[in-house]
């Protein structure tokens, strides 16, 4: 069974060069969220607390947009 955010389409909503940051990009709805921004075309900056945002990261490159990560701590 293929992942359901795989299939979603964003073609009527387009973000290409715009730049989305999304809290809690780790897990959930933030996650969710992070991946729907970048298939729309957004680049993305995520602030995260925990030292670990490679999984997000490798979901967002994949679909050819920029990730940047911070620590906000």
């Amino acid at each position: 069974m293929s992942n359901p955010l795989e299939r979603f389409s964003m073609d009527w909503f387009r973000l290409d060069g715009k730049v989305a940051m999304v809290t809690g990009a780790n897990q959930g709805l933030g996650m969710a969220y992070a991946v729907a921004f970048a298939k729309a075309g957004a680049d993305l900056f995520i602030p995260h607390f925990t030292e670990d945002v490679s999984e997000i990261k490798a979901l967002i490159e994949k679909k050819a947009a920029v990730c940047i990560s911070c620590a906000a701590t």
